[in-house]
C-alpha cells in the first residue's frame, strides 16, 4: 500500500485538492501524481513476491519500456515466420502437394502467425513456454498455454527432492500441483518451448531443485535494477511535484496582534493567532476552486505572487533513469540506438537483435513443426509415411524494411561471383529452392526481356544514326567513313 502520510502530502497543495474534488463527486479519483505514485508502489510490491513468473508478469505489464522490448521481440518472431514448405525435388508430386496443402490447412487452424508472437513473448517472460496439445480424429484443433506461473514438471505427480536429488526428468506437466484444482498433462501430448534448459538448476514453484528442465527468466537477473528503477521514479515524481512554482498570498495580518484583546498574555496571544488564523482560512475558502484564468479581487494591501524553487537544474533522476532503460534494452538482447551512438554502432546493434529474434525463432519453428507433422499424423494415419512429414520445413528469415536493400546488394553479389547456386541465393531472401515450373516461367520472361532489348537496341541504333547526321539511303545504307561505325555502335550501348 501507499503510505498515507505520501498521499497526505501529495494532497496538501491547493490545485491537487481541487483536482481531487471536481471532475467526478463521488468517484474514487485521485490526484494524477497520487495515481502515478501508486502505480509505482503497486510494482515495488509485485516485486516483494516469491514466484519469479508473477514477478516477471507483473514487470512486463507495469513497465512501459520492459513491455515495449517484450512486445518487440513477440512482432519480429511474428514476422519471422515465412511459412510451410516441402524440402523436395524440383517438381513436387501429387502426394507431396496433398501433403503440403495439408500442412498449410492445419497452420491456419492453428494460427501459426498469432502462436509466434505470443510464444516469442511469454519466452522473453517467462523462459519458457508449454503447449498442451488437443486433438480429435481430424487433428489438433486447439494448442493450450499452460500458464507458467501455476505451472511444474514432475516424474511422478507429488515428487519430492533432496539437496543431491533433483527433478531433471518430465513425464507430466502439473497445474496447481498439491492442490484441489490440480490438472495433469502427459508430457507426450504438450511441446515445451525452452530459452536454454540443458544445464540451468532452477526452483520450481513449490521450491524443488530442477536440473535440465527449466530456463532461468529473462527478467530474473534485472530484478535488483528494476527495483531501483521503481525507486528513482517514485523520487523524480515527488521531486518535481515539490519544486513547481506556488502562488504565494501575502496577507496583511497586522491587526491580529496580542496587544489587541484582553486577558493574560497567554490568552492574548492565543486570541491573536486563532483570528489570524481564522481570517487566513476564510481567505483561503474565497479562492479555492478557482478556475486558473479567474483573477483574484483583494484589498490593497494584499499581494500575490511565485515562490520558485532556487533551482530547476535537477535532472539526475531523468537520466540516471535513461542510463537504467539501456540497462535493461542491453540485458534483454535489444540495445537501443543512443543519442550519441555511430552508425556502425546502431548497426551493430541492430544486427546483434535479429540474431536474438532468430534464434528464438527458430526454437519456436522446431516446436511447431513437432505440431504440425502430430496433426498431420493423428488426422491422415498411414497415409503419409514419417519421411514424408520429415520433408515439412518451415522458413524462417527475418528481413527489416530498412535491410530489404541490402539483402538485395548481397544477392546480387552473390549472383555476379558465380560462386553460388540459385538454392543458396534464394535462401538469403527466405526462399525455397526453384522449381521445374519456376524455371520455365523464368525461361519465358528471359526470352521476353531479350526480345524487348533488341526493339530497343534498333531504335536506338537509328535514333544515334540521325545524330550523326548519317542518312544511309543515300550512301546505299552503309554509314559516311568506317570511323563512324564504333561511334555509331557505341551510341546504342
Amino acid at each position: 500500500m501507499l503510505d498515507e502520510n505520501v498521499v497526505r502530502m501529495l494532497s496538501a497543495n491547493s490545485d491537487v485538492r481541487s483536482l481531487a474534488t471536481t471532475p467526478f463527486p463521488g468517484s474514487d479519483y485521485q490526484p494524477p501524481v497520487v495515481t502515478a505514485v501508486k502505480e509505482q508502489y503497486n510494482l515495488h510490491e509485485i516485486l516483494q513476491y516469491t514466484n519469479i513468473y508473477t514477478i516477471s508478469d507483473g514487470i512486463y505489464r507495469r513497465d512501459g519500456d520492459v513491455s515495449g522490448i517484450v512486445n518487440r521481440y513477440g512482432h519480429m518472431c511474428k514476422m519471422a515466420y515465412g511459412g510451410i514448405f516441402i524440402e523436395a525435388g524440383k517438381t513436387l508430386d501429387t502426394g507431396e502437394e496433398d501433403l503440403l496443402q495439408a500442412a498449410k490447412d492445419c497452420a491456419d487452424l492453428l494460427d501459426f502467425e498469432a502462436e509466434f508472437l505470443a510464444i516469442g513473448i511469454d519466452m522473453i517472460k517467462d523462459g519458457d513456454v508449454v503447449k498442451h496439445m488437443v486433438w480429435d480424429k481430424d487433428g489438433v484443433s486447439k494448442l493450450q498455454a499452460l500458464p507458467r506461473r501455476f505451472l511444474t514438471s514432475v516424474k511422478d505427480v507429488g515428487q519430492t527432492t533432496t539437496q543431491y536429488n533433483w527433478i531433471t526428468e518430465i513425464n507430466k506437466y502439473v497445474l496447481f500441483e498439491r492442490t484441489a484444482q490440480q490438472e495433469i498433462f502427459e508430457a507426450d501430448t504438450c511441446v515445451h518451448f525452452a530459452m536454454n534448459n540443458k544445464s540451468q538448476f532452477v526452483s520450481d514453484i513449490l521450491s524443488r531443485t530442477t536440473f535440465g528442465v527449466w530456463s532461468v527468466p529473462p527478467l530474473e537477473p534485472l530484478l535488483g535494477t528494476i527495483e531501483w528503477k521503481v525507486n528513482a521514479v517514485i523520487n523524480d515524481i515527488l521531486w518535481t511535484h515539490r519544486n513547481v512554482p506556488r502562488e504565494h498570498h501575502r496577507l496583511d495580518l497586522s491587526m491580529y496582534i496580542p496587544e489587541n484583546y484582553s486577558g493574560t498574555p497567554q490568552e492574548r496571544q492565543a486570541q491573536a493567532e486563532a483570528a489570524g488564523q481564522a481570517a487566513a482560512d476564510a481567505y483561503s475558502a474565497s479562492i479555492s476552486n478557482q478556475n486558473s484564468d479567474v483573477a483574484y479581487i483583494t484589498d490593497a494591501i494584499t499581494q500575490i505572487g511565485f515562490v520558485e524553487p532556487k533551482s530547476t537544474n535537477y535532472q539526475s533522476p531523468n537520466e540516471k533513469l535513461r542510463q537504467i532503460n539501456e540497462g535493461i534494452a542491453n540485458a534483454l538482447g535489444m540495445a537501443p540506438i543512443m543519442r550519441d551512438q555511430s552508425f556502425a554502432g546502431a548497426v551493430m546493434s541492430g544486427s546483434f537483435a535479429m540474431l536474438n529474434v532468430e534464434s528464438i525463432a527458430k526454437i519456436i519453428r522446431r516446436g511447431m513443426l513437432k505440431i504440425l507433422r502430430h496433426s498431420i499424423r493423428v488426422k491422415y494415419g498411414p497415409r503419409f509415411a514419417d519421411e514424408d512429414l520429415m520433408k515439412l520445413k518451415m522458413r524462417i528469415k527475418l528481413i527489416l524494411e530498412k535491410d530489404k536493400t541490402e539483402v538485395m546488394r548481397q544477392i546480387a553479389i552473390m549472383d555476379d561471383s558465380g560462386k553460388f547456386t540459385p538454392t543458396e541465393i534464394r535462401a538469403e531472401w527466405g526462399k525455397e529452392p526453384l522449381t521445374d515450373k519456376d524455371i520455365e516461367e523464368i525461361a519465358r520472361f528471359q526470352v521476353l526481356m531479350e526480345k524487348e532489348k533488341k526493339k530497343f537496341t534498333s531504335v536506338a541504333r537509328v535514333a544515334a544514326d540521325t545524330v550523326r547526321g548519317v542518312n544511309q539511303d543515300q550512301f546505299g545504307g552503309y554509314p559516311i567513313a568506317p570511323s563512324d561505325v564504333g561511334r555509331r555502335d557505341a551510341a546504342t550501348q
